[in-house]
């Protein structure tokens, strides 16, 4: 099932980003539309949920993957089928943007990596924990 037509908000918006990388890097991901430059190659590939807290609801096996240029599939696990939803992605000055392909729905959130590598979204307040999925 398709999430496109539901209030993906809660998803991930970042409105603060701590950097842990310096100077900015460009990544290729094949083609030459497919370039990025930003000081967050670090983000690219497979987030899997740790854990949230309340009122977050995010499910157990949750993931993340950013590709380049800008597409982040979002991926939740449910008990009768798997549900996804592909977003556009995007550093905007010190936080993460998502919004659907059409560019609506877009929302922020506070975005930042621990030196463990651990990936904190901030909800105003509520936070999720993401790690590298494996």
């Amino acid at each position: 099932e398709r999430l496109q037509d539901r209030d993906v908000s809660w998803l991930c918006s970042p409105r603060r980003i701590h950097q842990r990388t310096g100077a900015p890097r460009t990544v290729t991901g094949g083609d030459a539309d497919d370039t990025v430059a930003h000081h967050d190659a670090w983000l690219l590939g497979e987030w899997q949920v740790l854990r949230c807290e309340p009122p977050l609801e995010i499910q157990p096996g949750t993931r993340m993957h950013f590709r380049v240029p800008d597409e982040l599939d979002y991926t939740i696990p449910a008990a009768e089928r798997t549900l996804m939803t592909t977003l556009r992605w995007r550093l905007e000055g010190a936080g993460l943007r998502t919004e659907h392909p059409d560019g609506s729905n877009p929302v922020s959130v506070g975005l930042s990596v621990s030196d463990e590598g651990i990936l904190t979204f901030d909800f105003d307040g509520p936070r999720a924990w993401f790690v590298r999925a494996s």
